[in-house]
């Protein structure tokens, strides 16, 4: 048994000859070195590195033909004319390397996604202009165009279209379309092969061809090299030696290559590895190609473009940072052409009932335009639902709309698709989703900082956490002149991603119980809150916005906290939340009354409701925290009392949910009904009669129900509010009243005093004022809002009856 060592890398086969027999042995010369052989070998001392020595490093005898004598043993290569690996030439080991199924034109991606006609345009147009070096970007001799955007916006099928404008132009191209699913293209090992085989067949019959080929015949272990070197030796020479020919002679346009789906490639590392062998490939040599990276920012994509030499040589199209407007027109304008294709087909094909004329209609599509968030990915897959030819359109679209029930029917099953192989790749899913929450929760965006501090993360840990869901969710700082001292915040670029992760039967593992996640986000806002005891606090400030989580319990559980248990953590944060220390220092503030009070006591007085109502035998931690409330409230609440206009707003207040009942009292509904007919008697001196002619007589009977509505910008909400009346706005007819804000005042005050005298008791002032009031009427029998002016006054009279003594006959 004998040994071989390789002295040229371009022979194909070793033939070796013992020295102490005729025997002879054929082996191939990348064959590794027989360790068994190594082992029988009989030399004194340590044999196997001794012989290991011998032949990686020990003297040798060789001659021009390719003779070896080397320990011992007599070696010749013998040449075979063209070198090949495996005797195959070096255009099979070419097309043995690469991945078919990448190409742009692949039968396996058979009907790609291209643009819609129309749609598109303004970013088409940018791509084609730096392709053809007609911005200032590829004048800059910047190579790479770096096309990102969240998941499903319509990267690849702006990429294909692309490709297809190229070809038009005749522009020489090659493309490589990653795929997380397809196991020939969802790693980088095939990209160079796949582009170079490309390339090859672009210029057929010329030195790119002899290049590529003499390359792989040189060295046929030429895919198993560096990733740069590879792109080096089989892309960038070959052009270099086809341009260094053509260009005295002919105008040589640029070499396309479209790489696409990169942040497919599931080895995250050949990421990077790919971006930096681009970019030193290019450092060194100036070449005319133009490369298109489409990919969805994920953080080691987004770092690679942002460091080294790629920083420099390359620029960026960002569609998440695209005018949101031109996105909804382009997915309006497809969803419009798709669904009228959808009704010409299915009108010519159905003996049936056909679909009503304009449909869907406009307030459909633009609900769909809404639930896209600029992402082609929802749109697309709602078309491809509704259009089967199985079923009927509109009630397929009902199902879209849960007009109908969907019967175990899936339609966003391609979409829930994209999502799960997304939020599968995130390390911490439990964080994430709980995160996540905090922005179904629909209040106003809170910074990552904060949210940190709220749910005792370290510092920069939000940003860590979503550094892999780009796709979905971007980080971003607000457009400042000082950016540095902007904080960071979380955007979720699917508004469809809510509805998925709150429908446990389409979100699977990744269901958020959002009614826990509540309680959860309102302890620890409580807990976050009660840290700040000072007038450090701004509720106004990034820092302030947990205060707004408050009254998330009223509106989004409301009744139904008597079927869900309060965690522990709840319970404690309201029972021991200091109340004192974080109030007092704000009551005397200006923002207490227009802030606070609304967006912390009110909530705060649900919550202790709702502790109470979910478990009665903690109405001591309601008590406890009211009287708490008193003595901090009571003394802001005493300056209210030193105007009636105050009081009657702060009446009002009450029966609107926005006062605490037991600072209301008869002696308060009293003051503001002294309040209303004081202003009246001002009011009806300075109001003109009707522009109508004489008003009704207020002693006319009508109907109890009736309202005043003969009047201009006096409107009925018939729908809401329970039929209140209201001014469509303040902006009266000059023509009609001097005084165009008395009117609307006189109205609400005659209201506001039908409303309070049922509910106040005797007293010599006001009966006094009612009196007065009548006497006025009298002598202003032409008043505006006759019907509103006789309820008072029958108000008025009960009112005089009940407290009055009965006159002897």
């Amino acid at each position: 048994m004998g040994f071989c060592v390789p002295l040229n890398c371009s022979s194909a086969s070793t033939t070796t000859y013992h020295e102490t027999s005729n025997e002879v042995v054929n082996t191939c010369w990348w064959q590794e070195i027989d360790q068994e052989a190594v082992n029988a070998y009989s030399v004194q001392g340590s044999a196997r590195e001794q012989i290991l020595d011998l032949l990686l490093h020990g003297p040798m005898i060789s001659s021009k033909q390719g003779v070896l004598v080397s320990g011992g043993q007599f070696t010749q290569h013998n040449y075979h004319g063209q070198v090949s690996m495996g005797n195959k030439a070096p255009i099979d080991i070419l097309t043995d390397a690469i991945a078919p199924n990448a190409f742009h034109d692949s039968a396996a991606r058979f009907d790609p996604p291209k643009c819609h006609p129309q749609t598109r345009v303004k970013i088409l147009e940018i791509i084609m202009r730096w392709i053809v070096g007609e911005d200032e970007d590829a004048q800059a001799v910047k190579r790479f165009l770096w096309l990102n955007g969240a998941a499903g916006c319509g990267k690849s099928a702006i990429a294909q279209s692309t490709i297809d404008l190229c070809i038009e132009r005749d522009i020489p191209l090659a493309s490589f379309f990653f795929s997380r699913s397809d196991s020939t293209r969802n790693h980088a090992e095939s990209l160079v092969a796949t582009l170079a085989y490309q390339l090859y067949c672009s210029y057929p019959e010329t030195e790119v061809q002899t290049k590529i080929l003499s390359m792989i015949q040189r060295d046929p272990m030429i895919f198993k090299r560096t990733f740069q070197r590879q792109f080096t030796a089989l892309v960038i020479q070959p052009l270099i030696a086809h341009f260094s020919k053509t260009r005295p002679t002919q105008h040589q346009g640029p070499f396309f290559i479209v790489i696409d789906g990169l942040d497919e490639c599931i080895n995250r590392a050949d990421q990077k590895v790919v971006l930096f062998g681009l970019a030193e490939s290019f450092r060194k040599f100036n070449l005319s190609i133009a490369i298109l990276i489409a990919s969805r920012p994920e953080h080691d994509i987004k770092h690679s473009f942002g460091s080294g030499y790629l920083k420099d040589m390359h620029t960026s199209l960002s569609l998440d940072l695209d005018d949101g407007r031109d996105a909804d027109s382009d997915i309006r304008l497809y969803l419009f052409d798709k669904f009228a294709e959808i009704k010409d087909d299915f009108d010519n094909r159905t003996t049936g009932r056909k679909l009503v004329q304009g449909w869907p209609g406009e307030g459909v599509i633009e609900n769909l335009v809404t639930k896209s968030s600029g992402q082609f990915v929802y749109a697309a897959t709602v078309i491809r639902y509704v259009e089967s030819t199985r079923h009927r359109p509109d009630h397929r679209l009902d199902i879209v709309l849960k007009l109908r029930p969907d019967n175990g029917d899936r339609p966003f099953a391609e979409l829930d698709a994209l999502y799960a192989m997304i939020l599968e790749c995130v390390l911490d899913i439990e964080k994430v989703l709980h995160v996540l929450s905090l922005y179904l929760m629909n209040v106003p965006s809170i910074c990552c900082s904060v949210i940190e501090k709220m749910l005792l993360y370290d510092e920069g840990e939000v940003e860590a956490l979503f550094c892999d869901m780009g796709a979905l969710v971007q980080i971003f700082k607000r457009k400042d002149p000082f950016p540095m001292n902007q904080p960071s915040f979380l955007r979720i670029l699917h508004a469809s991603l809510a509805d998925y992760l709150i429908d446990a039967e389409r979100s699977k593992q990744f269901y958020i119980d959002m009614d826990q996640e509540v309680l959860r986000h309102v302890a620890r806002a409580l807990q976050y809150l009660a840290s700040y005891g000072s007038n450090s606090f701004d509720s106004f400030s990034d820092a302030g916005t947990p205060i707004y989580l408050l009254d998330r319990v009223q509106y989004q559980i409301g009744s139904r906290i008597r079927q869900i248990t309060i965690p522990p953590e709840l319970q404690q944060s309201v029972l021991f939340f200091p109340l004192k220390e974080f109030l007092e220092p704000q009551v005397s503030a200006y923002t207490f009354k227009n802030h606070l009070l609304r967006n912390f006591v009110s909530p705060f007085l649900d919550l202790l409701e709702a502790v109470m109502l979910n478990d009665p035998s903690l109405s001591y931690i309601q008590d406890r925290q009211l009287e708490i409330l008193r003595s901090v409230l009571m003394p802001k609440i005493q300056q209210y009392f030193n105007s009636d206009m105050e009081v009657s707003i702060l009446v009002l207040f009450y029966y609107l949910g926005q006062t605490p009942e037991y600072i209301i009292g008869p002696a308060m509904h009293e003051r503001a009904a002294l309040f209303c007919f004081k202003e009246l008697a001002r009011l009806i001196m300075l109001l003109p009669p009707s522009p109508f002619g004489k008003s009704t007589d207020i002693a006319t009977v009508m109907a109890d129900d009736a309202e005043d509505d003969a009047y201009p910008n006096l409107k009925l909400r018939a729908a809401v509010d329970g039929g209140q009346w209201y001014f469509q706005d303040s902006s009266l007819d000059s023509r009609l009243y001097d005084g165009k804000m008395y009117l609307e005042m006189y109205f609400f005050l005659l209201g506001y005093a039908i409303f309070l005298l049922p509910r106040c008791l005797r007293s010599d002032a006001l009966v006094t004022a009612c009196q007065e009031h009548k006497r006025l009427c009298i002598d202003q029998p032409d008043g505006p809002f006759p019907i509103r002016r006789r309820l008072l006054q029958k108000e008025i009279d009960n009112y005089l009856s009940g407290v009055l003594p009965i006159p002897c006959v």
